[in-house]
C-alpha cells in the first residue's frame, strides 16, 4: 500500500511538472532587465507633470523609459488616458470618465 501511494505521488509530481514546469523554475526576466517603464508616464503630481498628463509622457520619452497607460472611452466614444475609475483623486471631480464627453474632459484640470 505504501508504495503505490508513494508511485501516486511521484506521478502528480511529474504530471505537475510536465504542465507547469515553471512552477519549479521562475519565469525568466532577464529581457525585462535593465529597462525602465514609467506608470502613467514620467510623473510628479507636485508640479507641472501630474500623472497621464502629456508633459509626464514626453518626459519619459525624453529619458528613454518605455510607458505603461490606461485607456478609457468618454461618454462620445473618445480614447482617453486615465488610470482611476473615478475623476475624484485626480481632477476633484464627481462621475468617472464615461460618463462625460471628451470636451468636457479637457476642461478639467489634473
Amino acid at each position: 500500500m505504501k508504495i503505490l501511494i508513494i508511485l501516486l505521488l511521484c506521478f502528480i509530481l511529474l504530471y505537475l511538472f510536465m504542465i507547469a514546469p515553471r512552477m519549479f523554475k521562475g519565469a525568466d526576466r532577464t529581457p525585462f532587465l535593465g529597462y525602465h517603464y514609467a506608470h502613467r508616464g514620467l510623473f510628479d503630481n507636485h508640479s507641472d507633470a501630474p500623472e497621464n498628463s502629456l508633459l509626464a509622457f514626453q518626459r519619459a520619452v525624453d529619458a528613454g523609459y518605455g510607458m505603461e497607460l490606461d485607456v478609457q472611452l468618454s461618454k462620445d466614444n473618445q480614447l482617453v488616458i486615465f488610470h482611476d475609475a473615478s475623476l475624484k483623486r485626480m481632477c476633484g471631480v464627481e462621475g468617472k470618465v464615461w460618463e462625460y464627453t471628451l470636451e468636457e474632459l479637457q476642461q478639467m484640470k489634473l
